[in-house]
C-alpha cells in the first residue's frame, strides 16, 4: 500500500471503498454504500464525559516517607484538619524542612548538593490545596529568618534586590495558577521562570545595570550574589501545572517534584480547629540546628551498596525509555534528575528522623533512609506521568471531537446513517499527512492518543487487520 502522504485523490477514494468491503470494480465513483454492520455499545453520560472513569487514573498517590520522623507528627496533625491526601500534606511541608536546613547542610555529589526542593501540589479546584498548605506556610513564617518567605509575582530585577538582602528563600504560593500564568504570558514572567532554573541549582546571581553603579564594589554597575538557595511550593490545577507556554518548560518539569490527587482522602464532617503551630514549631526546630557536610556515601558501605543498586535501576529505566517520542524524551530527562532528587530527599528524611529521636548522626544517611528517598523520588516521577495524561485529557477530547466531526462531514453522506469505516492509511493521509511540518499532528499522536479517546467513549471501534488492511469504524452522528 502506498505511503499515506503519497496517496492521490483517486487512490484515497478507492482505499475508502475497500475499507467498506466493496471491490474496486464497484467503486468507480470512489465512494460506496457500506455493506458491513458494526455494532457500538449504547452511549452513557460517563462515556462522553471529560471526567469519565474509563480514562481515569487511580485517584491518589501516597509518597513514602519515614514514619519514625517528625514528618509523621505533621501528617497526623494535618489529617485532623483537612480532607486532602497525604501527598498534599507532604508536598507542602518538605520544602519548609529544606528551607530550615538551608545551606548549612549539603552533600558533595560532583558539586555541593543542598537539600532545597521544588514542590508542585496538583489537584482540581476545591481539593483543599490552600487549606492544606496554609499551615505549612504559617509554620515557615514563624521559623524562617525575616524576609526568607515570599509569594506572588515580581520582576527579575526586583527579585534580585530581595536576594541581595536574603539569599536563602522559600517561595510559597498556594494559589500558584496566577504565578504560572504570569510566567507564561508576560516577558518579565518568562525572565523570572528562567531564573528559577538557576535558583534551583543554587547558582550565583550577577546583574549589571547603570543604575546599580552605587551598589557595585568597582563602580561598574555589576553586582554579584555568590550563592543562593531556593525552595518552592506551588499549588496548581492540571491545566497550569505542566508549565505550558514556557520556553524552559522541560527544565522546570525536571526539577519539580509533583504531588497530586483526584479525590479527597477522608471525610471530615467537622474539621478540628487550627493545629497548634507553636507546638509543632518546637518539633521542627532541631532541623535548624543541623550543620555540616553529609558523609560521602562511599564511606558507608551498606548505604553505598543501596546507592549502587539505585543507580543501576535508573540506568535500566533510561534504557527502557530511550526513544524518539516527546513523551519518552520527557521521561528520560526526568529520570536523569532522579539520583540528585534522591539525595535531597535522603538528607531531609535523615534530618527529620534525627529530629524525632536525637539519636545517631544526622549527617550519615542510612540504607533504609536512602531506599525511602528513592521510592519517594520515583513516586514523584510517576505522579508527573499521570498528571500529563490528566492534563492532556481535555485537550485530546477536543481534538478527538473535531476529528470525528470532520469524518462525519466528509464521509457521512456516503454511509447512509451507518458507521463510517476508514482504513488506517486513509485516516493517516487525511489527519496526519504532514508529520514533518512544525506543529502538525503526527501518526503517533493520532493512534496513541486521539483515536483511543474516541474508542474509550464508544465513538469509534478498531476493527483490526484483514490482510494488509487495518480498519476503524466511526459512529454516525445519530447512531
Amino acid at each position: 500500500m502506498n505511503s499515506p502522504d503519497l496517496l492521490s485523490d483517486a487512490e484515497s477514494k478507492r482505499d475508502f471503498a475497500l475499507a467498506q468491503g466493496v471491490p474496486p470494480a464497484a467503486s468507480a465513483p470512489g465512494y460506496a454504500e457500506i455493506v458491513e454492520t458494526v455494532e457500538f455499545p449504547p452511549l452513557t453520560e460517563s462515556d462522553d464525559s471529560t471526567n469519565s472513569t474509563n480514562s481515569a487514573h487511580p485517584g491518589m498517590h501516597s509518597p513514602p516517607y519515614p514514619r519514625d520522623s517528625i514528618l509523621e507528627d505533621w501528617v497526623i496533625a494535618m489529617r485532623e484538619t483537612t480532607e486532602a491526601p497525604d501527598s498534599f500534606i507532604l508536598g507542602g511541608i518538605l520544602p519548609v524542612c529544606s528551607a530550615l536546613m538551608g545551606r548549612r547542610t549539603f552533600i558533595r555529589f560532583g558539586s555541593k548538593k543542598y537539600p532545597n526542593l521544588f514542590s508542585m501540589i496538583v489537584g482540581r479546584a476545591g481539593m483543599r490545596k490552600s487549606t492544606t498548605l496554609q499551615p505549612a506556610r504559617e509554620l515557615a513564617s514563624r521559623m524562617l529568618a525575616p524576609g526568607a518567605l515570599y509569594s506572588g509575582t515580581a520582576s527579575e530585577e526586583a527579585l534580585f534586590k530581595h536576594y541581595q538582602a536574603q539569599p536563602d528563600r522559600l517561595f510559597f504560593e498556594d494559589e500558584g495558577n496566577t504565578v504560572l500564568k504570569h510566567w507564561a504570558d508576560s516577558a518579565p514572567g518568562q525572565m523570572v521562570s528562567k531564573r528559577m532554573l538557576k535558583l534551583y541549582d543554587c547558582a550565583a546571581w550577577e546583574q549589571a545595570y547603570l543604575r546599580q553603579e552605587a551598589d557595585s564594589k568597582d563602580g561598574t554597575g555589576c553586582v554579584r550574589i555568590e550563592e543562593t538557595c531556593t525552595s518552592l511550593v506551588l499549588g496548581a490545577t492540571y491545566n497550569c501545572c505542566r508549565f505550558n507556554g514556557l520556553d524552559n518548560r522541560d527544565g522546570m518539569q525536571r526539577r519539580v517534584n509533583y504531588y497530586f490527587a483526584e479525590c479527597e482522602a477522608r471525610e471530615l464532617d467537622w474539621p478540628e480547629a487550627r493545629t497548634d503551630l507553636k507546638k509543632l514549631a518546637l518539633v521542627f526546630a532541631p532541623l535548624a540546628e543541623i550543620e555540616g557536610e553529609f558523609t560521602d556515601l562511599r564511606q558507608l558501605p551498606d548505604t553505598f551498596a543501596v546507592w549502587q543498586d539505585i543507580q543501576a535501576q535508573v540506568r535500566e529505566m533510561k534504557k527502557e525509555n530511550a526513544g524518539v517520542s516527546l513523551d519518552e524524551e520527557a521521561r528520560l530527562s526526568t529520570l536523569s534528575e532522579i539520583p540528585a532528587k534522591t539525595l535531597k530527599f535522603a538528607m531531609i528524611f535523615e534530618a527529620c528522623r534525627w529530629a524525632k529521636t536525637k539519636r545517631g548522626n544526622p549527617l550519615e544517611i542510612r540504607p533504609d533512609t536512602l531506599k525511602i528517598a528513592f521510592a519517594h523520588a520515583k513516586m514523584g516521577m510517576e505522579a508527573f506521568r499521570v498528571i500529563q495524561t490528566i492534563g492532556e485529557r481535555a485537550e485530546i477530547r477536543s481534538e478527538a471531537d473535531s476529528l470525528l466531526a470532520t469524518i462525519r462531514a466528509e464521509w457521512g453522506a456516503f454511509s447512509a446513517g451507518k458507521p463510517v469505516i476508514l482504513s488506517k492509511s486513509q485516516i493517516t493521509h487525511r489527519f496526519a499527512g504532514n508529520p514533518g511540518r512544525k506543529g502538525a499532528r503526527t501518526p503517533e499522536h493520532l493512534y496513541e492518543k486521539v483515536l483511543p479517546d474516541l474508542i474509550r467513549r464508544h465513538q469509534a471501534r478498531d476493527l483490526g487487520k484483514t490482510g494488509n488492511l487495518h480498519r476503524f469504524a466511526f459512529r454516525p452522528e445519530n447512531g
